[in-house]
């Protein structure tokens, strides 16, 4: 507060308009902008953190202080504790793929995730029995009261607890997925999706979740392709390429060619044929992709 004010002052001697310092109820970060000065550790055990007296004991220090160079961090007032957000920077690793497949993958709300090899996800997660409780006693507490500010932090932990399992569903997927050789998705419009007929389903899903995931992990890795909303992997064929319109409550993809196959699988079908042909490779790897489709043609005709 005395920073934001000599802030103001200073641009008021300049001449600049400036507004007035606005209540706030709960500060729930704190930047920690220069490791050594405004924050230190001790021995993986003990942080020191500038302004406050005394070193705080932490947790989970072993997984930072072993080859890894500390930056800034941030203390975060989480509903169940308070947290140290630390960015450190560690040498970049080349992951090495450890299944040799190509996959497409569709999103989709009754199959949350579908592989173009056939393998369905179903990552969701409910709210819990106890936060609906919790919620029922909320409405009968007085505004304004202590017990209703106590009921409050109940639900914000319930909600935290919540959140914890679904970032871990998220990071077990995501884990799974990183071991092909080849991963493409559609940039599908989620927020589209929660805001129409399908907000729950969206709500308790972690889509969004993966999704971030791997649009970070495209901008490292050629690995993970991410093809663009606007063709329409629902509607063509697998097949023969042909359009058919389809209804929400369609689940099976029926062509004219004898194509019958499961519509999210047809969709993720699409998505990995879109995505092979955007990707751009070098002169050495389109012989060594050449070489590699003719091994396989000669293996079929075999």
């Amino acid at each position: 507060i005395i920073s934001n004010l000599k802030t103001l002052k200073t641009l008021k001697n300049k001449g600049k308009k400036t507004g007035k310092l606005k209540y706030c109820s709960e500060y729930k970060c704190i930047n920690l902008k220069q490791f050594g000065i405004t924050y230190k550790i001790f021995n993986n055990k003990f942080i020191k953190i500038q302004n406050i007296t005394g070193k705080i004991r932490v947790n989970g220090l072993k997984q930072i202080t072993e080859g890894y160079e500390c930056a800034n961090a941030k203390l975060l007032n989480c509903p169940d504790g308070y947290y140290l957000k630390v960015t450190c920077f560690c040498d970049k690793q080349k992951t090495i793929p450890s299944v040799y497949e190509k996959i497409g993958i569709d999103m989709g709300i009754k199959s949350n995730l579908t592989l173009s090899n056939g393998l369905i996800f179903n990552a969701s997660v409910q709210e819990t029995d106890r936060l609906k409780k919790l919620q029922k006693q909320l409405e009968k507490k007085k505004k304004g009261s202590k017990n209703r500010n106590k009921q409050i932090k109940k639900i914000k932990v319930e909600y935290q607890k919540i959140t914890n399992l679904k970032n871990e569903l998220a990071n077990k997927i995501f884990s799974q997925l990183n071991k092909y050789e080849l991963v493409v998705i559609q940039d599908e419009m989620l927020s589209g999706w929660q805001s129409g007929l399908f907000g729950k389903q969206i709500q308790h899903s972690i889509l969004g979740r993966i999704k971030t995931k791997i649009k970070e992990k495209a901008l490292q890795d050629k690995r993970f392709v991410i093809i663009s909303k606007k063709y329409k992997t629902t509607q063509i064929c697998s097949k023969c390429g042909k359009i058919h319109k389809m209804n929400l409550n369609d689940r099976k993809y029926i062509c004219e060619c004898g194509n019958t196959i499961d519509r999210d699988l047809n969709s993720a079908i699409n998505i990995l044929k879109i995505g092979l042909e955007q990707i751009e490779y070098t002169p050495v790897e389109k012989q060594f992709v050449s070489k590699k489709q003719e091994n396989t043609e000669f293996l079929t005709q075999c």
